[in-house]
């Protein structure tokens, strides 16, 4: 997947950035992070992996409308994920964190 951010705010049509906003952000929104790690022969490389692949949900309370917004991407995707979700005290919101790997042919 060329620009997962991008795909996933037009599928899920919540804001989505990556790394971070730069600007304060309304709830909800969502924050990419993703490690790639590149691989293949002494030629090309033909693989990028996806480790580590974190998806951060931002929200007021917990929102299982827009999680399964996300969670229906990933199925799309065929990707394995894990959730966690946690309230943050000083921002009074929730996180819900998606935790994903999963390997891209190229």
């Amino acid at each position: 997947m060329e620009d997962i951010v991008k795909a996933l705010e037009d599928e899920t049509k919540i804001p989505t950035a990556d790394t971070a906003f730069t600007k304060p952000q309304k709830l909800p929104f969502t924050v990419v992070l993703n490690t790639v790690e590149s691989d293949g022969d002494d030629f090309k490389h033909r693989i990028v992996l996806h480790n580590d692949l974190a998806v951060e949900f931002y929200a007021e309370r917990i929102d299982r409308a827009n999680e399964k917004k996300l969670e229906a991407f990933f199925d799309k995707q065929f990707w394995n994920w894990k959730r966690e979700r946690t309230w943050l005290t000083d921002e009074k919101c929730f996180e819900t964190i998606y935790l994903i790997n999963y390997t891209e042919r190229v």
